[in-house]
């Protein structure tokens, strides 16, 4: 179980989608599988009053990117090992990453092909430190090392 308190949580409700996903093999299937399962998570976590809850994550890896980039163009993200931060739990998506150019300009290709939990208000562990402008936290269901939702402030 991620969660501590043995509660379901957003990354407990996406375990079985990923397994799904990992074992499709059609791939011009498996981008309307991918939209039907986003909406269908989307809408589950909804009807469990996860949406816009705060949390507290450990995970073993997070991407900081921009909310708003246009396709092929390059885009400036942060990868995170071994992170904790406190975010509002924001929606599900899918991050699809074929290239990471490094910066001296050398081209590395990349499968990162992940089922995310979306987050924003990311406030990173131990200093306390704010995501760039206009950026939001995604981590890999299956990164997620603990997950609880936190108080929200009255």
């Amino acid at each position: 179980m991620i969660s501590g308190e043995g509660n379901l949580n957003p990354a407990e409700l996406a375990e079985t989608a990923v397994v799904q996903a990992f074992t499709q093999r059609d791939s011009a299937r498996l981008q309307i599988d991918d939209a039907e399962r986003l909406a269908y998570l989307d809408r589950a976590a909804a009807k469990l009053d996860m949406i816009n809850k705060p949390y507290w994550v450990e995970a073993t890896r997070g991407i900081s990117l921009p909310v708003e980039f246009r396709t092929g163009e390059t885009v400036n993200m942060i990868d995170f090992f071994k992170v904790d931060f406190e975010g509002t739990f924001l929606c599900y998506s899918k991050v699809v990453i074929g290239k990471i150019l490094d910066g001296a300009g050398v081209s590395t290709k990349s499968n990162v092909d992940a089922l995310c939990l979306t987050f924003h208000e990311t406030t990173l562990l131990p200093y306390m430190e704010k995501l760039p402008r206009r950026h939001l936290m995604y981590v890999p269901v299956l990164a997620v090392d603990k997950i609880d939702q936190t108080a929200q402030a009255a």
